[in-house]
């Protein structure tokens, strides 16, 4: 009987030093006084950065920006409130889910934390 499936002889030990994890930031919020786009790049599986645009109205809150975020097709991150903070997690794991933020207007959003 020949065999043509299942594990081979031997043995393997895998230690796992680091689960992939998402990137998560926190940042002052102030409403902008134009509206403004927050773009997301993120790298794709062959490391190219991709850029998701967000656009925020003039004066809007950060419950506004949260909402925006969280309900903008493609978006790359989850939005909270926390404490009057906006905090941004990715919604993948792993390097190329890491992200980056610029502020079209500027000064709506200041990092405070990653």
């Amino acid at each position: 009987m020949t065999r043509t499936a299942g594990a081979g002889p031997g043995g393997y030990e895998v230690a796992v030093t680091r689960l992939a994890s998402s990137t998560q930031r926190t940042y002052a919020y102030a409403p902008p006084a134009s509206g403004t786009d927050l773009t997301f790049p993120v790298k794709d599986a062959q490391g190219a950065d991709v850029p998701t645009a967000i656009s925020l109205a003039a004066g809007a809150s950060l419950d506004d920006a949260v909402s925006t975020i969280n309900t903008t097709a493609g978006s790359p991150v989850y939005a909270v409130n926390v404490a009057g903070k906006l905090v941004l997690a990715s919604r993948s794991t792993g390097e190329n889910a890491r992200f980056t933020m610029a502020d079209s207007a500027g000064g709506t959003l200041t990092q405070e934390s990653e």
